[in-house]
């Protein structure tokens, strides 16, 4: 009797839960079948993509500079389906509102707004745009101006470039236009905001958002304030990518700022894109028209180049100008030119910066150069040098681009050149020896051990001889000697005892890091050196002259 009992009610509960189970299904299918009805009223696209076919794929897409029409993205849209589906996810528990509406056969304009990015004063909403998901800027036609109608001219003779944010196309209707835009994370600025709260103590620093915080925890920017990762210099070289594609074609940008570079997250990776072409002016030349109607727009306070405050000639170098205070503020979080009732005055009164925020030698270095008070002084990125195809004065060009396999070749040529330099030219060296050794001599930053088998001193020589005939002694307190300790590591590393080899790391990444972490300031004053009295001759032409990074 017991077990029947137990039986009973082991059924009775079974059939219960089938009951609750059953009426948890009814109540998604009913709200499943609500949401399909409003998209279904709304939008003959969605519906079309709910029940799609199977070959739906496409060849590799245009830009709007190579042609007007805009095609599929060449990939599955079993990815895309994926990305609407997260679009209209946040409106599935909120049966009350407005999904959004078809504006063309081609558009949907979703009720979601985007915040981040500068918008020059219009909204932007999340959108789907011939089954692409990308952010939709509204323009009120009635209040359309200049900079609108520049911005989208700018956008469809530029946008075939990696690093320009990519125009999708325009529509309208009766009261509004809609430029259909590449979809975006956020703006640098929210990048650098997030990035100063995770290092920032403060309760005071407010995130932009926290799904944002969220979706940014797995990318690091900085190994401390003022110290950046590989990852920032990354989305930096982006910047001048874009801004050489846009001087190439004769356009200004003129308000360059950390709202106007939009972050784009793709798996692992980030990407830096230049945006609000609202105010970009086209020099003239043959062919080409400059929007004078745009002579009055000076761009963003507290990020203009000092002849912009002035009102003074304009040329390209208003835009690197305006790179080096993004720059410096990407690194720092702090604009270099202070407060932001200050900065205005304080650029145009050449007040000093203060680079000591900026512990990265070579950014700091090509920073200088950028915020230069005299434009003809600035690192450019079109000066021509008189060999054709190269360019002169070239921001990419710098050591803070430079990957570390570059750096170290540097290092390696620079030596010897250096082996032949006159008796001026050694005193220069024996100056800076200190400030880069951090002390008299350089073998205080060196385990013993790497001294023992790649860098015995002059007193150890009979021990040499006994090691390997063919070392040479070194001094500790010569940077001549420093820069051959680094010549011969690279070309005798395979030689080394394997214990040598982990402490140093693997080549070029790890030598380079266990060097550069030991002298910081090695690599940018031989550089400096080098620029005044070699920058011409044939070995160093890649260095100054050549644009591979």
């Amino acid at each position: 009797m017991i077990l029947v009992g137990c039986v009973v009610v082991w059924v009775i509960r079974f059939l219960c839960k089938r009951k609750s189970l059953k009426k948890i299904r009814e109540t998604k299918r009913k709200k499943k079948r609500k949401v399909k009805e409003q998209t279904d009223s709304k939008s003959g696209l969605l519906c079309e993509l709910a029940s799609s076919g199977e070959e739906d794929h496409v060849i590799e897409e245009e830009t709007n500079a190579k042609s007007a029409r805009s095609v599929l993205p060449g990939k599955d849209l079993s990815e895309w389906y994926n990305s609407v589906e997260a679009v209209l996810q946040f409106h599935v528990d909120q049966e009350d509102k407005e999904i959004g509406r078809m504006v063309t056969n081609k558009l949907f304009l979703s009720s979601k707004k985007i915040e981040s990015g500068s918008h020059n004063g219009n909204e932007v909403f999340e959108g789907i745009y011939e089954r692409r998901l990308v952010a939709v800027k509204c323009l009120d036609l009635s209040r359309s101006n200049d900079a609108d109608k520049n911005d989208l001219e700018i956008l469809y003779k530029s946008d075939d470039h990696s690093n320009i944010i990519r125009l999708h196309g325009f529509e309208h209707d009766k009261d509004h236009g809609y430029i259909c835009l590449e979809r975006w994370r956020c703006s640098l600025d929210d990048l650098i905001r997030l990035t100063v709260r995770q290092f920032s103590k403060s309760t005071k620093t407010v995130a932009p958002s926290d799904s944002l915080e969220e979706d940014m925890a797995k990318f690091n920017l900085w190994k401390a304030v003022g110290n950046p990762l590989p990852l920032t210099i990354k989305l930096m070289r982006d910047i001048v990518y874009g801004l050489l594609h846009l001087h190439k074609l004769r356009i200004m940008h003129r308000d360059l700022k950390p709202q106007n570079v939009l972050i784009i997250s793709k798996g692992e990776t980030l990407t830096a894109k230049i945006s609000d072409m609202g105010i970009c002016k086209r020099l003239i030349t043959k062919d080409i028209i400059s929007f004078d109607h745009l002579d009055t727009c000076y761009g963003s306070p507290g990020w203009q180049a000092p002849e912009q405050i002035l009102k003074q000639k304009e040329s390209e170098t208003i835009d690197m100008f305006r790179f080096g205070c993004i720059l410096f503020y990407s690194i720092t979080g702090n604009h270099p030119f202070g407060r932001s009732s200050d900065r205005d005055n304080n650029i145009t009164t050449d007040n000093k910066v203060n680079f000591s925020q900026v512990k990265h030698p070579e950014a700091s270095h090509l920073i200088n150069q950028l915020l230069h008070a005299r434009p003809n002084l600035r690192k450019i990125l079109g000066k021509k040098k008189l060999r054709k195809d190269s360019i002169d004065n070239h921001a990419l060009n710098h050591p803070t681009f430079w990957t570390a396999n570059k750096r170290l070749e540097f290092l390696r040529v620079a030596s010897d050149r250096l082996e032949q330099a006159d008796s001026a030219l050694l005193s220069i060296l024996r100056n800076k020896a200190q400030s880069v050794f951090g002390g008299r001599t350089w073998d205080k930053k060196l385990q013993k051990k790497v001294l023992q088998i790649i860098a015995p001193g002059s007193q150890q020589s009979q021990q040499v001889q006994v090691v390997q005939q063919s070392k040479r002694t070194y001094d500790y307190a010569n940077i001549r000697h420093l820069l051959r300790l680094i010549r011969n590591t690279i070309n005798h590393y395979l030689e080394f005892p394997p214990d040598i080899q982990q402490l140093l790391g693997q080549v070029p990444d790890g030598v380079d890091e266990y060097f550069a972490s030991r002298f910081p300031d090695l690599l940018i004053e031989i550089y400096k050196v080098i620029a005044k009295n070699y920058k011409g001759e044939s070995q160093f032409e890649t260095y100054f002259y050549g644009n591979n990074i």
